[in-house]
């Protein structure tokens, strides 16, 4: 089973579903449309060096989710988590 399909059976909404260009690092409309659709949750499945970019865009944005991505981006495999704390 799918990540959607399993979330959604345990009463998940998925509000939308986005691709990237890997190695744009724009991340200005995928943000925006995060505000947009009133994500609660990210399920980040992308590069998790790209995820520096995109999680410096949410909060440009002031935007907070929460950030799912498997253990690449688990605090203690992830370093750049720290740049990113207020």
């Amino acid at each position: 089973a799918s990540f959607a399909a399993a979330a959604e059976s345990l009463g998940a909404t998925i509000v939308r579903r986005d691709v990237y260009a890997p190695g744009s690092g724009d991340f200005r409309t995928f943000s925006r449309g995060m505000r947009t659709f009133g994500a609660e949750v990210l399920f980040w499945d992308g590069d998790s060096r790209e995820a520096v970019a995109l999680l410096k865009q949410l909060g440009a944005d002031g935007i907070s989710v929460r950030v799912c991505g498997g253990t690449a981006l688990a605090p203690e495999q992830f370093p750049p988590w720290r740049e990113l704390q207020p």
